[in-house]
């Protein structure tokens, strides 16, 4: 637990080191700090930032040991020195601050070797001791000189990540499907995902000189979600090391390394039909949202969704056989007779979201029926349920 003393007084003291920075910019650094430091760990450096100041710059870096961010802070920065600070202690500071900080690294005594840390807003100031020393932090793996490279914008990067991002699997047992995997096809940077009930597969312009594939964990899907919110056309530069399972994301000021599943992504390709499809029936989000809000009144159990193409209806049938009827025509092309055929609604929802408008081709009522959107880059792959 990081000690506070109160009756520290620094002031006949030079400062070892020193820094002022923004509001705004302070927030986002302790924000990606606290987003990667490990909570739940029995390590106590891992519930540290290691903050340096060095060269007229100011990094701070933290690590769960799987994931490890570091971040160039933008800052009217002097001296030298390393220290470490709790990730929770400088976040609960910067949530109660409304202006720059100033930080200042004062050398320890000769009771205690330990740096002191001041932060200081206004009338508000906090002064610590850095008691986890720098050295006892873990230190950044190298990266493979031999890694892959390319450079796309955060708006590619984010298409692939935020289309995959509903068909990841939770499953812990099958822990090779918790993530997004990225390998080439024709030449093309292709991420797939899958949760053994539905995938999701799209292609970007991007062609890296990639020799396997390597699945991306959740959790640093995540981090990088949180981290380009907005997106845009800034460039984003990856590097990949399948061998090692290594991959190193360099976007505005930080770079994250990261360890990716050790494990073979199962073949997707078997689970993708080809056709001919006899079946052709096209969704809208305002359909499905509608649908779904009608069944979260109406029946108590998971709800699927049952398309009967005889009457071009869509309608709710729960487990319990509990059954709405919503009057929502449904364009349905088929060839030949076809008895109704169902999907889990939740998935249909999760699909609305990444998809508005998406038409579903299938063979029968039994197999994996093909989603398509708008965009002829992507497919969605999404099992049928059993209505009957």
């Amino acid at each position: 637990m990081t000690k506070h003393d109160t009756t520290m007084d620094n002031s006949a003291q030079t400062p070892k080191a020193t820094a002022i920075v923004d509001l705004a910019e302070m927030q986002r650094a302790s924000k990606l700090m606290s987003d990667v430091a490990d909570k739940w760990c029995t390590v106590p450096a891992l519930n540290y930032v290691l903050m340096t100041f060095a060269d007229g710059t100011l990094t701070m870096r933290a690590t769960d040991l799987d994931i490890d961010a570091e971040t160039t802070v933008e800052a009217d920065c002097s001296g030298n020195a390393v220290v470490t600070i709790n990730y929770r202690t400088l976040r609960s500071f910067v949530s109660a601050i409304s202006g720059p900080v100033m930080i200042e690294v004062y050398a320890g005594g000769s009771n205690d070797p330990s740096d002191q840390i001041t932060l200081a807003e206004g009338d508000l100031k906090l002064r610590l001791r850095s008691v986890i020393p720098a050295d006892d932090f873990p230190p950044r793996q190298p990266f493979p000189d031999t890694a892959s490279h390319w450079t796309m914008s955060q708006d590619s990067l984010m298409r692939l990540v935020n289309t995959c991002w509903h068909c990841i699997s939770t499953e812990e047992t099958r822990y090779y499907l918790n993530g997004i995997y990225l390998h080439v096809e024709n030449g093309n940077l292709r991420a797939v995902a899958t949760d053994g009930h539905r995938l999701a597969c799209v292609d970007s312009s991007e062609k890296p000189t990639l020799d396997e594939g390597m699945i991306l964990p959740t959790p640093l899907l995540k981090l990088l979600r949180s981290l380009m919110k907005k997106a845009g056309n800034e460039p984003v530069m990856i590097k990949a090391a399948p061998n090692a399972h290594k991959i190193e994301v360099l976007l505005s000021g930080v770079s994250i390394r990261a360890k990716t599943i050790d494990d073979t992504y199962p073949d997707y390709r078997r689970v993708i039909p080809s056709g001919p499809f006899g079946i052709r029936s096209t969704l809208n989000r305002t359909q499905i949202l509608r649908l779904a809000k009608t069944a979260s009144g109406l029946t108590k159990n998971n709800p699927g969704a049952e398309i009967d193409p005889r009457k071009g209806r869509l309608s709710v049938k729960a487990f319990d056989g509990d059954a709405v009827s919503v009057p929502i025509k449904v364009e349905t092309e088929i060839e030949g007779q076809l008895m109704p055929f169902g999907f889990n609604l939740g998935y249909l929802r999760k699909q609305a979201e990444a998809t508005p408008v998406f038409t579903l081709h299938g063979t029968d009522r039994g197999s994996p029926f093909i989603l398509r959107g708008e965009d002829p880059t992507t497919l969605f792959v999404l099992m049928p349920m059993r209505i009957d």
